[in-house]
């Protein structure tokens, strides 16, 4: 249902994304924008907790199109120009949080900028479901001679995927580095700014994902992994027969 974003300036410079995959692209193309208030944080107010990473429960979390005129009729949005809402993206990734929104390629509704403490969605992901959050064209990567474990990636890594190397268990800790799992990782680039090493950088994945192409496609494909597709379609054209018998 939902994807990350990268980084766009932290991508290998002989890289490219397309424009699904661009934050700022979105925004920009997008008819209307809002932002609103988060709902993880607005949870975890009500907990007397507050961000460890210090982004706000309001101003932070965009809506976009007609969704977002939706809500802002309704009170729940104020609606915000293109510049702001850039505005409120570099906000967001100084605080290093990770880009997240519909798992489309045309006119995504939202995009949230998530934390590791306290965003559902990642929270799903740090429990084991790693495939909750579909992820980015990248992957984080260590270079094992630039890194000196100091721990600052782990503490910025969102999806907590971000370790010991295996390899580096058994030596001293002035010899360990950090290894990042391939199987959790989004490739947000969200703990690239963190390492003053520069150890850490984002390589392409083998296999480029593909979003759906709208969220009519999203859910044909969610019913077709479930199995349940085709009961799906023959159950519409059952109805659809029985409505013509009746007219009749």
């Amino acid at each position: 249902m939902t994807r990350a974003l990268v980084y766009e300036d932290q991508i290998p410079v002989q890289s490219r994304i397309t424009p699904w995959e661009d934050a700022r692209q979105i925004i920009q193309d997008a008819e209307f924008h809002a932002v609103t208030l988060c709902f993880c944080r607005h949870k975890k107010a009500h907990e007397v907790k507050t961000c460890q990473q210090g982004a706000p429960v309001e101003e932070i979390c965009m809506v976009l199109g007609e969704g977002a005129r939706f809500l802002v009729r309704r009170g729940m949005a104020e609606p915000r120009s293109a510049d702001e809402m850039l505005a409120i993206l570099d906000r967001a990734r100084a605080l290093g949080l990770t880009h997240i929104t519909d798992n489309i390629r045309e006119q995504p509704s939202f995009l949230c900028n998530c934390c590791r403490c306290c965003c559902e969605l990642l929270a799903g992901v740090q429990m084991g479901f790693h495939e909750g959050i579909a992820k980015t064209p990248f992957l984080a990567e260590v270079d094992p001679a630039r890194c000196d474990y100091c721990g600052a990636c782990l503490r910025a890594c969102n999806a907590k995927c971000i370790g010991l190397a295996d390899d580096a268990r058994a030596l001293p800790k002035e010899q360990r580095w950090a290894q990042v799992d391939a199987e959790v990782c989004l490739g947000c680039g969200a703990c690239l700014q963190a390492c003053e090493q520069g150890a850490l950088i984002l390589v392409p994945r083998a296999k480029r994902p593909r979003p759906p192409r709208d969220r009519n496609a999203l859910f044909a494909r969610i019913l077709w992994d479930k199995g349940r597709l085709m009961p799906f379609i023959a159950e519409g054209l059952r109805r659809g027969v029985e409505r013509l018998y009746r007219r009749r």
